[in-house]
């Protein structure tokens, strides 16, 4: 799954990034940092279960920026379903 995140042209990172497309249902997978803020989890989330994407928890903000390969911490990430 690291790998998907880290090669694919089909992913977005971020959280505006990330609910712009889930709104519009284009995203296959969430990835979600524990450590972001709750506020933002909980949008994340809610989003998510309302469209039927499963969301994936990664232990730190870190470690989700490294799997998107950028060198800043990211509070989510997704993959986009593909056109």
């Amino acid at each position: 799954m690291d790998a998907d995140l880290r090669v694919s042209s089909r992913r977005v990172v971020g959280f505006r990034q990330l609910m712009k497309h889930l709104k519009k249902g284009e995203v296959q997978r969430v990835f979600l940092a524990r450590d972001a803020q709750e506020a933002m989890r909980t949008e994340i989330v809610r989003c998510a279960q309302s469209q039927g994407v499963p969301v994936t928890e990664v232990a730190t903000m870190a470690r989700l920026g490294q799997m998107c390969g950028i060198a800043v911490g990211s509070a989510a990430a997704g993959l986009l379903k593909e056109p």
